[in-house]
């Protein structure tokens, strides 16, 4: 998720909101949360029949987190990173 850079007060308060969120998903089994200026990163392990399953639920997540929850104006879900080659650490 990018956006507008927060405070730390704001930024705990998303990623509670992220971890809270999390724990009424079906299939979330891990949850990794980063954030920095301007971005909040979620690294989810979760049981799905299929990548576009798994895909389409952590969307929901992130959906849930900045509609209705008084998440900050302005922030928007942003396209995944390519996929991890394995040669160098995640960026999470």
């Amino acid at each position: 998720m990018t956006g507008p850079e927060l405070g730390p007060d704001e930024t705990a308060g998303v990623v509670h909101r992220i971890r809270a969120r999390a724990e009424d998903v079906a299939g979330v089994e891990h949850l990794r949360v980063h954030s920095g200026p301007g971005e909040i990163a979620l690294a989810v392990f979760l049981l799905a029949d299929d990548a576009p399953h798994a895909r389409r639920t952590v969307r929901e997540l992130c959906r849930r987190v900045l509609d209705g929850t008084g998440a900050p104006a302005r922030w928007f879900l942003s396209s995944p990173p390519a996929a991890h080659d394995g040669g160098s650490p995640p960026p999470w």
